[in-house]
């Protein structure tokens, strides 16, 4: 396991394809939270 820092340029390889082969966690977060 390990972190991928998704934006729009690359969400739908690292969250989309990578889903079908495994499970996948997002964590969401702001700076200003």
């Amino acid at each position: 396991m390990h972190v991928v820092d998704i934006d729009q340029n690359n969400a739908q390889q690292y969250l989309i394809d990578e889903s079908f082969k495994r499970p996948v966690v997002v964590d969401f977060w702001a700076e200003w939270c």
